[in-house]
C-alpha cells in the first residue's frame, strides 16, 4: 500500500515538473531576450 501511493506521488511528480517545463520553455520563447543566453538556461534547467 505504501509502495503504491509512493509511485503514485512520483509520477504526479514527474507530471507536474513537466508541465511546469513545457511552461518556463512558452515564457523563454515569448521574452525578449537580448543579452540573455537561452540555450545555457535551458541546459541548467535540463540538469
Amino acid at each position: 500500500m505504501v509502495l503504491n501511493e509512493t509511485c503514485t506521488y512520483i509520477k504526479r511528480l514527474q507530471k507536474e515538473a513537466d508541465e511546469l517545463s513545457e511552461r518556463l520553455s512558452q515564457m523563454l520563447d515569448s521574452v525578449d531576450t537580448t543579452g540573455v543566453d537561452v540555450e545555457l538556461i535551458r541546459t541548467l534547467l535540463e540538469q
